[in-house]
């Protein structure tokens, strides 16, 4: 009995010790399941940019220099016991310019289960992950048409660090310049996009940003091609004749068309020097053609006493142009018009035209027995100029017969507004004239309104050794008559002949010789034309300035705006005298034509 109680205490004392061990190993293991899992934490570093360099062409442009708000990383995690996981980082600038990388989903995981950790990160806008997890391309996205980057990566106690420092692109960049958001198609031979896979069948669909650049990414073979069409029409097709192309180097293609043409309207968009000169040769035969300018252009250099212009339109009749020039706010630099010509300047001779918009730098125009010369427009008649500026220089030489005008922007204009207008090309004549001689900064005769125009180049005065001549030299306007404008005053509304409104002289005016000199630094004269049955009110002057000189010819200085007056009566109706107003705040500010 004795012997069986000693067993009954060894039995409790083995099961006492049994229950504390399994309870302590179950402690463990519920200790391992309760184990926090690690959340993970992304750093990413600058942007690698393309360093490689490439002539300008079209807008010059490096391509990515720097991370911008909205940019993607796709990211894939894996490792030992873990499945691999994609996710995508997307960047958020601050307005401190601070960025935070933030993903669209949460990988945790068991540090003692997976203690080290396989981290993969890209930059290539084509992919995105999908439902599954799995990198796939955008819809529309074909290899070939982004980047393709592989960054360094490591992570280090739940913070994953991205570094494209060093990163090397095993690829090269085609640069395509064309017109600013249009779609190309752009087909290729022997070329291998970066990133792998196939070349579309039908090639890329490739859409320029707001400088007019697309970008293909990969290599192209010795001998491979590239050929640019927009719709139908090929515009450009390059042939890698002598290498392959070379890795991290930046090539460009110059898709930009010379012109296009649309035959509804008859206009031609120019963007280069070709398609000007394209729209010249089609002027010259229909009258009518319009222009509309879509870059800055530049004229082709010539030797001295040589032309790169012939004026569209000229003063025989049925010859004038009737058209629309629309410059857009670009610049042609560089026109160049020498040698004997009746209407010199861009257009020769404007009948019921439009032009405006347009600038022309450095204008060299020499014209040899000329009547008008304009660096815009020779002679314009019931058109409208306006947004319109000029520099360079204006010459007239040789002999003229009764008539020679000569402005920065128009010779003669002839019921035709000039309207907010700049001129700095310097005016000079050595031409004798046997009749009238107007020149002007602007203009040199005129009969409509000249409103918000600015001269700032010299104006120089002709000379004559004819008797019986009139010269009229002015800051804006040579000679300066008109129809009809009605204008408020105090309430009252009055009639006046033309309207010169809020402009502005500081170029220096010089007056010439004649038998007849007028020199101002607004008008060299006005003249009031009175009708056959009605008294008309003469010429109005508001808000009008000069802060240029104004002299003679023998170098004494005028202290005038206007150098005189005269009239052409008839029925011997009467005529009002010129009417100066200066109150710019007041009722001159509020003319208009009739």
């Amino acid at each position: 009995m004795k012997e069986d109680g000693n067993m009954k205490n060894i039995l409790k004392y083995t099961m006492m010790l049994v229950l504390p061990l399994a309870f302590a190993a179950c402690t463990e293991e519920m200790d391992e399941m309760m184990q926090p899992t690690s959340e993970l934490q992304f750093v990413v570093g600058d942007f690698p940019a393309y360093d490689a360099t490439t002539r300008a062409i079209g807008t010059s442009d490096k391509g990515k220099t720097e991370w911008t708000n909205g940019d993607q990383l796709i990211v894939t995690i894996g490792g030992n016991n873990m499945a691999d996981q994609s996710l995508t980082l997307t960047l958020s600038i601050g307005g401190d310019n601070s960025h935070e990388w933030t993903p669209d989903k949460t990988i945790k995981y068991d540090k003692k289960v997976t203690p080290e950790l396989t981290v993969t990160a890209i930059y290539a806008p084509c992919y995105e992950v999908d439902a599954d997890g799995n990198k796939v391309l955008k819809e529309g996205m074909q290899l070939g048409m982004t980047e393709y980057l592989t960054a360094h990566c490591d992570e280090t106690d739940g913070y994953v660090n991205i570094n494209f420092d060093g990163v090397i692109r095993d690829y090269s960049r085609l640069r395509i310049a064309g017109l600013k958001n249009t779609a190309y198609t752009v087909t290729t031979t022997d070329f291998t996009p970066v990133g792998g896979g196939t070349v579309p069948t039908d090639g890329y669909t490739l859409v320029t940003d707001e400088k007019g650049n697309a970008y293909l990414y990969g290599t192209f073979a010795k001998d491979a091609t590239v050929t640019v069409k927009v719709g139908e029409t090929e515009l450009r097709k390059h042939t890698f004749t002598y290498s392959a192309t070379e890795d991290a180097k930046s090539y460009v293609l110059d898709a930009i068309p010379t012109y296009t043409y649309d035959e509804t309207t008859k206009t031609y968009y120019v963007y280069k020097v070709e398609g000007l000169y394209a729209w010249n040769t089609a002027a010259q035969t229909d009258l009518s053609t319009n222009l509309v300018l879509m870059a800055d252009i530049t004229m082709s250099t010539v030797a001295d006493g040589e032309n790169n212009w012939t004026p569209v339109g000229t003063a025989t009749t049925n010859n004038h142009y009737t058209g629309t020039i629309e410059g857009n706010g670009y610049t042609i630099s560089g026109l160049t018009i020498n040698g004997k010509i009746v209407s010199a300047g861009f257009v020769g001779y404007a009948l019921n035209a439009t032009i405006q918009n347009l600038t022309l730098t450095q204008v060299n125009v020499t014209a040899s027995n000329p009547v008008h010369v304009g660096g815009i427009v020779g002679y314009a008649r019931n058109s409208t100029i306006s947004g319109c500026a000029v520099t360079g220089n204006l010459t007239a030489t040789g002999s003229t017969a009764t008539w020679l005008t000569i402005g920065g922007i128009a010779g003669w204009v002839y019921n035709t507004d000039v309207t907010d207008c700049k001129n700095e090309a310097n005016l000079t004549s050595s031409a004798e004239f046997t009749g009238i001689f107007a020149m002007g900064g602007i203009t040199g005769k005129s009969n409509a309104s000249i409103n918000g125009c600015t001269n700032s180049g010299s104006v120089t005065g002709g000379s004559t050794t004819n008797e019986n001549t009139t010269a009229a030299i002015g800051g804006i306007v040579g000679q300066y008559e008109g129809e009809k404008y009605e204008i408020s005053l105090g309430g009252e509304v009055q009639s006046y002949y033309a309207v010169m409104h809020k402009n502005t002289n500081s170029g220096s005016v010089i007056g010439g010789s004649a038998t007849n000199i007028y020199t101002g630094g607004l008008a060299g004269m006005e003249k009031s034309t009175v009708g056959d049955s009605a008294t008309y009110g003469s010429v109005v002057f508001s808000c009008n300035s000069n802060s240029g000189t104004v002299k003679d010819k023998d170098g004494n200085e005028l202290n005038c705006l206007v150098g005189g007056s005269a009239t052409r009566e008839s029925d011997s109706e009467t005529y009002q005298p010129l009417t100066m107003l200066t109150d710019c705040d007041g009722s001159c500010s509020s003319a208009s034509g009739e």
